[in-house]
């Protein structure tokens, strides 16, 4: 079992979140992510301290699945942990950039 290939999910309020992958990644990753209800969804990636790298505002989206795609162009190699918000709910995951 290869924990870094993992599709765990985590459901919080109207959200579900897939882990990213690939995971570890240098380049982009992609988060699945899917709601049961059209909302607003946030994004926001923090370092290990809890500083804000950044926040993406990805407006509303529809009930059904999405695809996040994370660039690492502007991340020193370490682990980072993305939170995807709604009204309803939010879900943090960690993932790793290679360099």
């Amino acid at each position: 079992f290869d924990a870094s290939s993992s599709v765990e999910e985590i459901v919080e309020g109207n959200v579900t979140v897939s882990q990213n992958y690939p995971n570890p990644f240098n380049g982009v990753t992609s988060v699945n992510y899917t709601l049961t209800s059209n909302d607003e969804v946030m994004v926001q990636i923090t370092d290990v301290t809890g500083k804000v790298i950044e926040v993406m505002n990805e407006g509303v989206r529809t009930a059904g699945s999405h695809v996040l795609n994370i660039n690492s162009n502007k991340l020193a190699a370490g682990t980072y942990y993305y939170t995807i918000s709604t009204s309803n709910g939010k879900v943090t995951k960690a993932m790793n950039v290679t360099k």
